[in-house]
């Protein structure tokens, strides 16, 4: 199974520089060629008992309002490859918390994501004023997050009150490929449900993160995300490879 070779490329002009960022398109050939892996990916997984395992160990319902789905890697370039969900067998009860705004973060590596089905905008921040093209600063509490690991939940930490300047906001529809450097600062909102995007992780540049939200009230000092059992798993397997199927038709 082999991964588009523009997905990798991205990768890498992401990672050639701190502030790295690609914003492009797949064409037809490059999607279906796309959505082919990640089918690959699923069914892989879920045919073999041990990597089903693995993947409920690290698989999970972020606190952005996705389901994060780990399926494997390819070193050493790609760290994990991952599904990022926005839906699910009951997806529609949860509607409204996965089309809300993401916070606004950095990441521990560079990354590279093809958007499958869905509609998304992504917007890009800074946290220093030459860089704004125009607009007024707002002002966020600034948190450290550590790492999740296996574990249930992020460790949140509070640091201080930062000001950030939006730079742009883009769209991001079926086909659109992004990639960006661990250091940039970005947040997603789903403006269309459901959204599958394929996820690439480059090897990691550091531990935790940096989290950054209009109100600190809103951030418990551990911020839940439940592990998926395997029945929950396998049923999340089975609506992403429908899902993903209709791409084919």
């Amino acid at each position: 199974m082999n991964v588009d070779p523009l997905l990798l490329d991205s990768l890498r002009a992401a990672n050639a520089r701190h502030g790295g960022y690609v914003h492009t398109k797949a064409t037809s050939a490059q999607l279906r060629a796309t959505v082919r892996f990640a089918l690959q990916m699923l069914s892989a997984t879920r045919c073999n008992a041990a990597a089903m395992r693995r993947a409920a160990q690290r698989s999970y319902l972020h606190d952005n309002g996705f389901f994060k789905i780990v399926l494997g890697a390819m070193e050493p370039a790609v760290a994990e490859v991952r599904l990022h969900v926005w839906g699910g067998p009951d997806w529609g009860d949860m509607a409204a918390h996965m089309q809300r705004p993401s916070n606004i973060h950095d990441h521990a590596s560079d990354f590279c994501s093809l958007v499958l089905t869905g509609r998304m905008e992504e917007s890009l921040y800074a946290g220093d004023e030459p860089r704004a093209a125009a607009g007024a600063a707002q002002s966020y509490a600034r948190f450290a997050c550590g790492s999740r690991g296996e574990q249930s939940s992020y460790e949140m930490r509070f640091m201080d009150t930062v000001p950030l300047w939006r730079l742009q906001t883009l769209l991001l529809e079926r086909g659109a490929v992004h990639a960006m450097n661990a250091a940039l600062l970005h947040r997603i909102t789903v403006t269309h449900l459901p959204a599958v995007t394929l996820f690439l992780q480059g090897p990691r540049k550091r531990f935790g993160t940096t989290v950054y939200a209009e109100a600190a009230a809103g951030i418990q000092r551990h911020m839940p995300s439940p592990t998926l059992g395997l029945d929950e798993l396998h049923a999340l397997f089975e609506w992403s490879a429908a899902e993903l199927r209709k791409q084919e038709e």
